[in-house]
Parts: C-alpha cells; sequence; structure tokens
C-alpha cells in the first residue's frame, strides 16, 4: 500500500513548507489546523509564537491532533499518568539508592511523599467522585516498581 504524505503549505500565500525555516503552526482552540510562512507572518504573530515555544510543550493527544499545553506538567489524563509514573519512579531510584547507601529501610510512604512534595502547585487531583486519590495513585505506582511489576509485558 503506497502512503502518500500531505504537502504542507502556507495557508495565505500557499508557499509549500520544506522543512525548514522559521514557519508558524496556526491553533484553534489548542489544535494546529494550519502552518504560516516567515513571509505571511505578521509581528505580533511571530511574537506570539516565539513566547509559546518557550512556555509550551506540544503532544499529539489521543485522536492524534498536536497540542500545546503549559511547560509545568499535563494536563490531559493520560499525560497525568505518565507524568506521575515518571515522577514515582524517580523517587523510588532516589530512595533505593539512599537506602542502599545508608541502610536505613524506606518505605512506600516515603515514595508517595517524595513525589508529592515534588509536584509544582496548583497540579491536578482526580476530578471525579470515586475516583482513586493522587496519593493512593501514587502508592500504586511505587508498590509495582518496587515490586518490578511496572516492568513486566
Amino acid at each position: 500500500m503506497l502512503v502518500v504524505a500531505k504537502v504542507q503549505k502556507c495557508e495565505r500565500c500557499q508557499r509549500r513548507y520544506r522543512g525548514s525555516g522559521d514557519w508558524n503552526v496556526t491553533t484553534r482552540d489548542g489544535e494546529a489546523i494550519g502552518i504560516l510562512c516567515p513571509t505571511c507572518q505578521t509581528p505580533e504573530e511571530n511574537v506570539e509564537a516565539v513566547v509559546n515555544q518557550a512556555t509550551l510543550v506540544y503532544a499529539r493527544d489521543a485522536a492524534g491532533r498536536t497540542r500545546g499545553k503549559p511547560e509545568d506538567g499535563p494536563t490531559d489524563v493520560e499525560g497525568l499518568a505518565i507524568d506521575l509514573l515518571r515522577r514515582t519512579e524517580d523517587a523510588v531510584m532516589r530512595l533505593a539508592s539512599l537506602a542502599a547507601d545508608t541502610g536505613i529501610t524506606m518505605s512506600l510512604d516515603d515514595a508517595v511523599q517524595m513525589v508529592e512534595d515534588g509536584l509544582p502547585s496548583g497540579y491536578p487531583m482526580p476530578a471525579e467522585e470515586g475516583t482513586t486519590g493522587r496519593r493512593a495513585m501514587i502508592a500504586l505506582m511505587a508498590r509495582d516498581l518496587f515490586s518490578g511489576d511496572a516492568y513486566e509485558d
């Protein structure tokens, strides 16, 4: 099966994007909808792009759309779970190293507290009633990391 990639063109002048230069992505509601060549960009659009590049992280959502989100942390459920797992794994590794170096026994609660202490202010909590709280989620992740279950598949 032959797969042909869509040619990307400036939405104003239709100039073809060839993979280099200071092109800007245009968005609507956080979703990429087009691109602008350097010639067609207004000074305001260029400044906005520079600010966005410095403050946003771009990734694909579950539907495959490119989204920009604040650099201080994820806002979607899957992104939050991955971020918490990464933070929990870092905490578990630091605690394991500390335990090996000092001989002091570390617990799951120590890992949970280390993760919680490292979260930025305003880090999202589970929003739905009846969902597992963040501390409980971190504890489950830490348990699976300590036991090795998180690495099995």
